[in-house]
């Protein structure tokens, strides 16, 4: 009889599906991710091409860590330069995967690569709607603060004039 292992993460108990993640998500982006999507960004660079279901892969990912403040980029031993983090892959790339597979021809493509089409352009609309919710939340976080401020200032001159509206 084989037992199952679980974990207690923020108070919940977790099975060993969830515990991988939950480990990625504490330690930041993983270096096989990373890798991903410098692979997929040279090959962007250098020949205008990218790997059907990698485009898929680099954009998931980048999606999955895009938002989360807690995914910092671990960095490949082999990259001696700052290594990509998902929203500079985002907004450097992901335009760029979604056209090239945007411009293959329907009729000349199998199902396979339709569905990698299908999926980056998904997984594309919804990182923009996350960015748009996520600037509508910063907004509102603005708003709320801008109003505090005005409200403590007219507190401070109603506090000084004494109340009546005359300075004394």
């Amino acid at each position: 009889q084989q037992r199952e292992e679980v974990v207690v993460v923020e108070g919940e108990i977790i099975g060993p599906q969830l515990q991988q993640q939950a480990v990625e998500e504490e330690e930041g982006v993983p270096v096989e991710t990373v890798q991903l999507w410098e692979e997929v960004a040279f090959g962007l660079e250098k020949n205008q091409t990218v790997v059907w279901q990698k485009a898929v892969e680099s954009l998931e990912s980048a999606r999955h860590h895009h938002l989360n403040p807690n995914s910092t980029t671990t960095t490949p031993s082999s990259t001696p330069t700052k290594p990509l983090d998902a929203p500079t892959f985002i907004h450097k790339y992901m335009i760029q995967i979604i056209s090239i597979l945007l411009e293959q021809n329907p009729m000349k493509i199998g199902n396979m690569e339709r569905e990698c089409v299908e999926k980056s352009v998904r997984i594309g609309l919804q990182i923009v709607i996350d960015d748009l919710v996520l600037l509508e939340r910063e907004e509102e976080q603005e708003e709320i603060l801008l109003n505090n401020k005005k409200m403590k200032i007219s507190d401070v001159v109603v506090g000084t004039t004494g109340g009546g509206g005359e300075v004394s």
